[in-house]
């Protein structure tokens, strides 16, 4: 995965997010389905940390690890 490429949030993803304290009241319940653009790379942090900034249209990028997402074929 590259910044740039569109990825889709899976199923799972908001649940181990909030589990961990990783969760922002902002994004709602869920964002799981969600489909957005990679904005920033994270994934040099180590261990739970590691992650992607994905654009899915809220105030603030959300930081997803990248167990969590999938490519989109364009």
């Amino acid at each position: 995965m590259k910044t740039g490429d569109l990825v889709v949030v899976m199923e799972g993803a908001s649940e181990w997010m909030k589990e961990r304290g990783y969760w922002l009241d902002c994004i709602g319940d869920s964002i799981d389905g969600l489909i957005g653009p990679l904005s920033e790379d994270y994934t040099d942090l180590p261990g739970d940390a590691s992650h992607w900034g994905v654009d899915l249209g809220f105030e603030y990028v959300v930081g997803v690890n990248q167990r969590f997402l999938v490519g989109v074929d364009a």
